[in-house]
């Protein structure tokens, strides 16, 4: 499946909480990340080496680097995380 994914980092990796990614695959983008591997995201590598917790908060099929752009630059992946909204905590 095409598409964005939200990571959600529990508890968060010193100033980041999310890590918003795209995928022609998130199944096994999402591996690669949680195995730690040369082709994680260094953010992921580190929030798991910290022992941070990291699950998948979110895919949104369809969407694609423009839209992975647009919200990067908006800020506050946590008001799109429903892991944080089901506990009001949208200021991570």
């Amino acid at each position: 499946m095409r598409g964005l994914y939200l990571l959600h980092f529990e508890p968060p990796y010193r100033h980041a909480g999310h890590y918003l990614g795209y995928s022609r695959d998130i199944s096994a983008r999402i591996a690669e990340h949680l195995a730690a591997g040369a082709k994680s995201s260094p953010l992921v590598r580190a929030a798991l080496a910290s022992g941070s917790t990291v699950l998948l908060a979110a895919s949104m099929p369809g969407l694609g680097r423009t839209d992975e752009r647009r919200l990067k630059r908006q800020g506050g992946l946590s008001r799109h995380c429903p892991l944080c909204r089901a506990y009001g905590d949208y200021h991570r």
